[in-house]
């Protein structure tokens, strides 16, 4: 992204890694937590990652959706299906959060905490 130009002027730091592995094992090491914006296959893809890690007690850090115009509601609504369908734990589905005020947001995900359940359906 660096190399199109993608770089916003106004930031106080920046960090170009060899490749996107790196970046990612970089952002995850920096961030207190995760707030997802609208976006496409890699958003998701960081965002799916992320909850993956927080569900397999990777790290204890808070992962959000800044639900502008609505954007996350058929994600909401696949977590509730897989939840029903019996692939994810309830306390899984929730600990995503979402709002689409990013200051209540933050709010929210400094005061989250990580479930405390096992990932596997049927064990406690």
């Amino acid at each position: 992204m660096y190399d199109l130009g993608h770089l916003y002027p106004g930031l106080t730091r920046h960090e170009v890694t060899p490749d996107m592995r790196s970046r990612k094992a970089r952002m995850s090491e920096c961030a207190h937590a995760f707030i997802a914006l609208p976006g496409g296959l890699g958003t998701f893809e960081e965002l799916f990652e992320v909850a993956t890690l927080t569900q397999l007690g990777e790290h204890h850090k808070g992962v959000a959706c800044l639900n502008i115009e609505v954007f996350f509601e058929p994600l909401r609504s696949l977590l509730t299906h897989a939840v029903s369908e019996g692939f994810i734990k309830t306390e899984h589905s929730e600990m995503l959060v979402f709002d689409t005020d990013p200051v209540a947001l933050i709010d929210t995900l400094e005061r989250w905490q990580a479930p405390t359940v096992t990932k596997w359906i049927g064990a406690q």
